[in-house]
């Protein structure tokens, strides 16, 4: 926590971009883990209360966080309530269908559609803003293209569709489309509003949301241990104490190093991935996994690359 609250701990000795870059790191480290958290309890609990223990429990280290800085009060404070809305209903919609991705699909799998994120994001620069990317971009493009349907391709064989990954994967782009628009939404939002004001009443939007679902037919969270689903309670608010977490890192990390700098450390989620769907759940990756992976991974990076190139 020592590169969290500058002007209330110990100064760091890493320069403000070191600072930056450690504080992603981390940040990609605990997402992971909030990740592994959600396949743990999917099997047992239903996408609304995954929903809810996520952001209901995540604003008690946001709550600590705001408290810590004095800005408890002012985090409330805010000119636009409908851009947090519109915001929240984004965050929401892009939580369902990560968690139901990742319910469906290995982590390596869900992690990959993850990046079509900024793919989304220049498909609907070029439709809707008439922009004109240079050719590596549509490069990229093709490439994430190719990843998709490699990734497709174990459950498009003739001796029967694989539902769960038809499912999973049509998730995960409706994941990544709902992102950009995420996105979108919160750089028009940071003009004016503070980045731990968007990130509250995100929270509390899921949260009432996620409660919204109660009629519809919660579970008493497992006391027990039994792996590979885990302890659903305990996961449960391990979760979101990890998602809450890793957003202040990476708020703070955001504020602290360029985006462009930040962006080719998120790959690194991919590697965390792998290693729980291996150590955890007991899931080797095909090579169609690997190799989509791969090409939708580095289609993400040739955008970033380019997007970094025009700043």
């Amino acid at each position: 926590m020592v590169f969290i609250i500058q002007d209330r701990l110990p100064v760091s000795p890493l320069t403000p971009i070191q600072t930056g870059i450690a504080l992603r790191l981390s940040s990609v480290l605990l997402f992971a883990g909030l990740n592994i958290c959600i396949r743990l309890s999917a099997a047992d609990v239903p996408l609304g209360e995954l929903m809810f223990f996520r952001s209901a429990v995540a604003l008690i280290p946001l709550g600590i966080y705001l408290a810590i800085r004095g800005e408890f009060l002012t985090g409330f404070r805010t000119k636009y309530p409908w851009g947090h809305v519109l915001r929240s209903l984004f965050g929401c919609t892009a939580m369902a269908t990560s968690f139901t991705s990742m319910s469906y699909l290995p982590l390596a799998n869900a992690t990959a559609l993850a990046f079509i994120t900024p793919m989304v994001t220049v498909v609907a620069a070029i439709l809707l803003l008439g922009e004109r990317p240079k050719l590596i971009v549509y490069i990229a493009l093709a490439m994430g293209f190719c990843g998709i349907i490699t990734m497709l391709s174990p459950a498009l064989r003739s001796t029967g569709l694989d539902h769960h990954t038809l499912i999973g994967t049509a998730a995960g782009i409706a994941a990544a489309m709902s992102s950009a628009a995420v996105i979108t939404q919160v750089k028009k939002l940071t003009k004016t509003e503070l980045p731990a004001t968007i990130a509250l009443y995100f929270a509390i939007t899921c949260s009432i949301v996620g409660l919204a679902t109660l009629p519809l037919g919660w579970v008493f969270p497992s006391l027990a241990w039994n792996l590979p689903h885990g302890t659903p309670l305990i996961a449960l608010i391990m979760g979101g104490i990890l998602g809450g977490i890793a957003q202040i890192m990476m708020t703070e990390a955001f504020a602290r190093a360029p985006a462009s700098t930040l962006a080719p450390f998120e790959y690194t989620s991919m590697m965390w991935a792998l290693m729980a769907d291996i150590i955890i759940f007991s899931v080797w990756p095909g090579p169609q996994t690997l190799l989509g992976s791969a090409l939708i991974v580095g289609a993400a990076a040739l955008v970033a690359l380019s997007t970094r190139r025009r700043a």
